[in-house]
């Protein structure tokens, strides 16, 4: 059947917006951005404004969708902040009934886009993991949140390069300047015992030292060009483990799997005092070691392995917002829409995480796709009943076609 959305969501949309986000628009914008949320979870198709207009039930225009992001005069800014208060109030409450610590988890992702594009704004040659070459595209820096049972984008900002910026009288801020900034949006830290996670690509003496003054322990990867002081020793990373015999070795299992680990606590350059894990995965022999770096020195080293593994929260977050929210789908040009845009995902991924949480008939061990499938159904539930009922009130069919939008 086609894709007409969420009718049975619309009202609780509207509810988290204005009255959990509270954030101020007037009542035509509000409905625009209702639409635009509605569409990103509920569509099965690309996140394209064509897409979500069409297949929604409300009857707008898709110029006025394109105006709401390119021009309409609403604070972008302020509705990032305002999601930002609301869903610390709701890792805080999570925080104080669990045990565990607080977890903010940074990483970026590419939004690539085909040579032909070059008249979308802020597009440039990024580094892509996955095909491990530059590609062009958008780069976005994302902050996660972990506490307990939640894990949920807490907030992002578009890296754009220097010359991007200079060419445009932009203000150019580096990947660690941005983290700092997200970094510094946190309250958290300062009333619960938190960990800031990195990968490799992160793990810089500047950030790791602000973090900590920010109230962050840090646990991230580390390259094996790093320098350490075993002994006294000035060593590489990766020149000290032929040294390393099966008696230096500890035996640790983490979430089932077995590691063999070197534990050094001491001094790195930039670093008074940090442990660092060199480890080896035994069911994968023959290959190459990792190496954790630590902050807090009081951790073992199998809690530091288990902390760590949380760090694929983001990549998954990663994964479900282009795969389930269409994170990779806009076609705007203007650097003021596509963030707007990315706004209103950001805004629909807590949505629907908050939606998992509250709901008890989830199971916990429900993910943020499953959560997805379980609107949808519901959805589908309450369009089938409201059929049903049109049927036993003796609704004329002309009248239900236009509830669903559709020409007689």
């Amino acid at each position: 059947m086609p894709a007409k959305i969420l009718i049975n969501q619309e009202s609780k949309i509207n509810k988290y917006i204005l009255d959990d986000l509270k954030i101020s628009m007037s009542v035509p914008q509000r409905k625009h951005l209702e639409l635009l949320v509605t569409g990103i979870i509920g569509s099965s198709d690309k996140r394209t404004i064509s897409n979500i207009v069409r297949s929604s039930v409300s009857k707008k225009d898709r110029s006025c969708t394109q105006k709401f992001l390119n021009s309409s005069p609403w604070n972008e800014d302020d509705a990032k902040l305002k999601q930002k208060k609301y869903i610390e109030t709701i890792l805080e409450k999570e925080l104080e009934v669990n045990s565990e610590p607080f977890f903010a988890i940074l990483d970026d992702t590419i939004i690539d886009k085909s040579k032909d594009s070059k008249k979308i704004a802020g597009m440039g040659y990024h580094y892509s993991h996955s095909s491990g070459k530059q590609e062009w595209s958008h780069n976005i820096q994302s902050l996660h949140c972990v506490a307990g049972n939640i894990s949920v984008p807490f907030d992002f900002e578009m890296y754009l390069k220097s010359d991007y910026c200079e060419a445009n009288n932009l203000e150019f801020k580096s990947k660690v300047d941005i983290s700092i900034d997200m970094l510094k949006c946190l309250e958290l830290q300062k009333e619960y015992r938190s960990y800031f996670l990195i990968d490799s690509w992160y793990t810089s003496p500047k950030l790791i030292n602000k973090a900590a003054e920010i109230g962050f322990h840090t646990i991230g990867a580390l390259k094996s060009n790093r320098i350490f002081y075993p002994m006294g020793i000035r060593h590489k990373l990766s020149e000290f483990i032929q040294y390393i015999t099966d008696s230096d070795l500890d035996l640790v299992t983490v979430k089932g799997k077995d590691y063999k680990i070197y534990r050094y606590e001491g001094h790195m350059n930039d670093l008074e005092n940090a442990v660092v894990l060199i480890t080896w995965d035994i069911s994968s022999p023959n290959a190459e070691p990792k190496y954790i770096l630590c902050t807090d020195v009081t951790l073992d080293s199998k809690t530091i392995m288990l902390y760590y593994s949380k760090r694929w929260h983001i990549e998954t977050s990663f994964r479900y917002l282009k795969d389930r929210l269409g994170l990779d789908h806009y076609q705007m040009r203007s650097l003021k829409a596509i963030k707007r845009f990315l706004i209103i995902q950001y805004i629909s991924y807590a949505y629907v995480e908050f939606f998992r949480h509250k709901n008890k008939i989830i199971p916990l061990s429900s993910n943020f796709g499953d959560t997805i499938d379980f609107i949808k159904l519901c959805n589908m539930k309450y369009t089938i009943g409201f059929i049903y009922d049109c049927g036993k009130n003796n609704v004329d069919i002309k009248s239900l076609y236009e509830s669903f939008g559709i020409p007689a």
